[in-house]
């Protein structure tokens, strides 16, 4: 029983330690962005390149989120053809029996 307490112990213990580093490290993290953030505010380099990003970038998006659709439609029309074939040879073999 003892053994069974201590390994769950240190099992708890590693958890707790890993959890502390993570929140150590996004804290680290978040720091590192908001500076990033202070330096880059307002300044008109980093805004001409954002907006030739997001002028380049935006129709490429676009279309992506717009070829979703017709993804999902292509695969249900597969879906359903799929369907319809094996019922009509379950019919075509219910016929020739």
């Amino acid at each position: 029983m003892d053994k069974q307490y201590e390994a769950t112990r240190h099992n708890l213990q590693q958890q707790h330690d890993e959890i502390l580093l993570k929140m150590a490290l996004l804290e680290n993290q978040i720091n590192e962005d908001r500076r990033l953030d202070e330096q880059l505010d307002g300044n008109p380099e980093f805004e001409a390149a954002y907006e030739q990003f997001v002028q380049r970038i935006e129709p490429k998006i676009m279309t992506c989120i717009n070829t979703i659709p017709r993804r999902q439609r292509d695969g249900k029309i597969k879906h359903f053809s799929l369907r319809a074939l094996n019922v009509a040879a379950i019919m075509l073999a219910i016929i020739f029996c």
